[in-house]
Formats: C-alpha cells, structure tokens, sequence
C-alpha cells in the first residue's frame, strides 16, 4: 500500500507494539511527509532508501536525539514522544560501534546495566551470556582497539540488547560484516526480536538486506 508518499507492505493484526502516528521528522522544515505506522511486537520494519533521504533522522527522532516536528512516537500504549533519551526503553544500534576504548568488551557490554545499577556480578553475566551469543566470548577481556570492525559491530548489538529494550533501533548494523556473518546475524536478531515481542526498526540501503529482515518494508524516496 502507499502511506504519505512511501511504500510500506500490508501490516499483521496483532497489537502495535510502536506506533508512528502522523510523524513529521526534519530540523527546520520536514524531511517527509507525514508517517503514519504500527510495528507490531515482535515484528521487524525495514526501512530502505538512498543516502540523504531521512533514514537515519527517523531513527533519531524516535530514539529522541532529534525532536520531532509533529506528531506523535507511542510505544506499547505509552506516548514517548516528550519523554527523555534514557526513559524511552529504546535500544540503538549505530553503522558505527561507538565503543568505549578503555573498556574490555564484556565491561562495555554491562556497562548501561551497572549505569542502571544493576548488580555487577548479574550485569558481568549478562554480558557474558550475550557475548557468547554473537561469538565473542574467547576474547572478552580485549579492548576494543584490539578487535576488527566486524567483531565490534557485534559487541555494539550485544551491548544494546543488554538492558532489555522494549524498542530496537537498527541504523545500517551490519555493514562492516562479511556477508556470512550479517546473514546469520540478521537471521539470528530476527528469531530474537520475535522471541521477546520486541518491536524493530531496521535502516539500511541495501534491499537484499532489508527483504532479509523485514517483516514490513518502507521505502522512502
């Protein structure tokens, strides 16, 4: 069907789990026209279109880096659309890891939990279980100038699934991966997200990728 100029495929009939309700994203004047959507819990949204086209402004206005201009971002019944960074419940995952160089891979990955003041030894184990989960466990204790782009794109995932977010943000995850890993990941992160009825958006440029991952498509001019 076609929404306010994009193109999105037909959505399921289970309870939204965020909703865009008439959104207009952009700085000094709107991007877009205005976006109207439901992406049902557990259910993945691929967002695909050129360089330049709003992609990653939409991400930052749900997450709440950018204001919106108008409308409204809910998330499972709760409107967020003034509510601060930390208190949206929102996980995001940039093209760039945007690691803690000081820290070891598992102290980056708890890191959010022990800023939440989470036991340590409970957030330490959490790590540990989701660095095993992406395949980083053997070297957990290296520091991020140490491992390859890929493997931090990995731990860039882990670390955002740490707290358990209501919401998953995905701006180009995988770009620094061999195309194995990103298969397998994506494939992998799907089967997750739809594990614990966690509402996804995923950002990227490539349709192959975005076919791969989506349960609904929006293609943005």
């Amino acid at each position: 069907m076609t929404m306010s100029g994009v193109t999105m495929s037909a959505m399921t009939m289970s309870t939204p789990g965020l909703t865009l309700k008439k959104l207009v994203i952009g700085y000094l004047h709107p991007l877009l026209e205005p976006l109207s959507i439901d992406i049902h819990a557990g259910k993945t949204l691929a967002v695909l279109g050129p360089s330049g086209c709003g992609k990653s402004t939409l991400l930052a206005t749900i997450v709440g880096m950018t204001p919106a201009l108008s409308g409204s971002i809910i998330l499972n019944g709760r409107d967020i659309s003034n509510v601060p960074i930390h208190q949206r419940g929102i996980g995001l995952v940039f093209q760039e890891p945007l690691l803690f160089s000081h820290l070891s891979l598992v102290d980056n990955i708890a890191y959010g939990l022990r800023a939440a003041h989470v036991d340590k030894e409970i957030a330490r184990a959490k790590a540990d279980e989701l660095l095993d989960w992406v395949g980083l466990s053997s070297i957990k204790h290296q520091r991020t100038w140490e491992i390859s782009g890929g493997q931090a794109g990995r731990v860039a995932l882990a670390r955002a699934l740490a707290p358990n977010p209501q919401a998953l943000l995905f701006d180009e995850p995988y770009s620094a991966l061999d195309n194995e890993t990103r298969l397998r990941l994506s494939q992998e992160v799907r089967d997750l997200l739809r594990q614990r009825n966690i509402p996804a958006i995923h950002v990227t440029h490539d349709r192959i990728e975005a076919e791969s991952v989506a349960d609904q498509l929006l293609v943005l001019p």
